[in-house]
């Protein structure tokens, strides 16, 4: 059941929003789509699909337009809704009844129990799975053995704990090429330090809700496998903040850069002092190049001290960022890791050609899709370009809306499929309403395909991705959500509608399709850049070729 389609035609026009259905029907015209009715997109049914993708549960949360859309549904219907909630129904009095679950859906608990009866979802901020993801933890010690690391992974491993062990203020840069497994690397740096120093810390740091959420799932499967002792693990990030954290206990702590900056600029925060961590720690700091930036200049300073390391973590292989920060800035960021930089013998070979030749990563292929138009960006616009090294999201929105950029957009995704063959493709969007358009638009035109972003709740995400992965779907489309933390070993192409200056995020976004056979994925995977023309935004083409030595002619 989908409540939208008891609606009238012109109630659900009106809630989806004129400028929603234009953006559609004017792609689609565009498209010029064989054999397709254009007055389809004013069909219940059709309207109704769009409404609950991009609406879901939120016109349920007033009370006035809640009993409005109450009144569309049948006597047996309510009572099956009351008897959900688990409220006494003795009466068929229709008016009754219509009370009854106008009030039991003000409630949080019994909306929740009645949503997925009407065909929504229940909004992520309720949904009970939240509570798998507690802000503090203890996991026993390891059991039984794990799977080792490859042989190119142990080589950087074994030389990051000799430069641990040789000093307790040790700093350097672990490099590895995105898929090549840096973070389970990494990770197994993190459990050897702790084994040996029984009363240190880890304060892992990172950007993002997304990489914290990698990095503590990562050492939750580690832990129980190699881990000699119990150990307290806490996450500091979103919406997680433990009530405490020991400095006589050994803990493992992931933290966001946001929170510790906000913590150690508070009123009453010392420094570290206010995260009472002991004094031999081990601090991993993830997309090391961001080190040089102002606030994480911060965040990384306030957690130094005696007895402090410091491994940065990038994904760029064999180059510097000297094509997009001044050299100053690499200076800089070398002298920061003492000029120490790790990484795996290639045989003398380009890493990205040895890993490929070994079948730990796909042969890639970049294809461009050049878009005609051009965007300029505002003195402010640049300004957040040059403080944040990534496109305002005022430039991204303004792409995501341009009815020209995205026919041609869905008309290479469809080419792709019915052309190309390709079987998995996942979609990172320049927009949030953008990945929900693209979404709707490739289903009318019957491409099997889903939107998830960073709303969605976890069950119907969960359930999207497995689809995905069991290839029941051809296209996931997402915006800022599966960059990170989300493992499809079967992506035979990656298609990337988002600009961005980001070196950490473009690498991220393309590893989602660079894993080879030898860990499961595909032996060939095609990467669709959309080229747009943003006029005076400086370095995006030397962004890209950062990468050169990933593609194949």
């Amino acid at each position: 059941m989908n409540i939208y389609e008891r609606l009238p035609i012109h109630w659900l026009q009106e809630l989806i929003g004129e400028d929603r259905l234009k953006n559609i029907e004017d792609v689609l015209g565009l498209l010029k789509v064989v054999d397709f009715d254009p007055q389809i997109i004013h069909s219940r049914r059709f309207l109704a699909n769009i409404a609950r993708l991009l609406l879901n549960s939120a016109p349920l949360d007033k009370a006035a337009t809640r009993f409005e859309i109450l009144k569309f549904l049948p006597p047996e219907v309510l009572k099956q809704l009351l008897e959900k909630t688990g409220s006494p129904c003795t009466t068929d009095d229709y008016e009754h009844l219509l009370q009854g679950v106008q009030n039991a859906l003000s409630k949080k608990s019994a909306r929740n129990a009645i949503l997925p009866i009407l065909g929504l979802d229940v909004p992520s901020g309720d949904s009970a799975t939240l509570a798998a993801s507690p802000a503090s933890l203890t996991i026993p010690a390891a059991k039984v053995p794990f799977k080792q690391l490859k042989g190119y992974q142990f080589e950087v491993f074994f030389e990051a704990k000799r430069l641990l062990q040789a000093s307790p203020i040790n700093r350097f840069i672990l490099q590895m090429p995105t898929g090549a497994g840096k973070t389970r690397t990494a990770m197994e740096v993190v459990t050897s330090f702790l084994n040996e120093n029984s009363h240190a810390c880890v304060v892992w740091v990172a950007h993002s809700r997304e990489l914290c959420d990698q990095a503590v799932q990562c050492f939750l499967e580690l832990w129980p496998h190699l881990g000699s002792f119990e150990i307290d693990v806490h996450r500091l990030y979103g919406t997680h903040a433990p009530e405490s954290i020991s400095s006589n206990r050994p803990s493992f702590v992931c933290a966001s850069f946001q929170t510790l900056y906000a913590r150690i600029n508070g009123a009453e925060s010392e420094e570290c002092q206010l995260l009472q961590l002991p004094s031999r720690r081990l601090v991993v700091v993830d997309e090391a190049h961001k080190v040089v930036a102002p606030t994480y200049k911060a965040v990384t300073k306030s957690l130094l001290g005696n007895g402090v390391s410091v491994m940065g973590l990038t994904a760029t292989p064999g180059r510097s960022y000297g094509q997009l920060n001044s050299s100053a800035e690499n200076e800089e960021l070398a002298k920061f890791f003492f000029n120490t930089n790790l990484s795996f013998n290639a045989q003398g070979e380009n890493p990205i050609t040895y890993l490929r030749s070994i079948g730990v990563l796909a042969t890639a292929r970049m294809e461009r899709l050049a878009i005609d138009g051009s965007c300029v960006l505002s003195d402010d616009e640049l300004k957040h370009v040059k403080s944040l090294f990534d496109i305002p999201p005022s430039v991204l929105k303004k792409l995501g809306k341009d009815r020209v950029r995205n026919a041609e957009i869905v008309s290479c995704l469809a080419d792709l499929i019915k052309d190309r063959s390709c079987k998995s493709i996942i979609y990172f969007a320049t927009s949030l309403e953008q990945s929900i358009l693209i979404c709707s638009i490739l289903k009318l035109l019957d491409i099997p395909t889903a939107h998830v972003d960073g709303t969605t709740p976890s069950a119907e995400r969960d359930r999207k991705l497995r689809e995905f992965k069991d290839g029941k779907l051809l296209v996931l489309c997402n915006y800022e959500i599966l960059s990170t933390g989300f493992d499809a070993p079967k992506v035979d192409c990656v298609f990337i509608a988002r600009p961005t200056l980001s070196v950490v995020l473009y690498s991220q976004m393309i590893g989602r399709g660079l894993r080879g056979p030898q860990i499961g994925g595909t032996a060939n995977c095609l990467v669709v850049n959309v080229k747009d023309n943003l006029v005076n935004l400086p370095g995006i083409e030397d962004m890209y070729r950062v990468f050169d030595s990933y593609w194949v002619d």
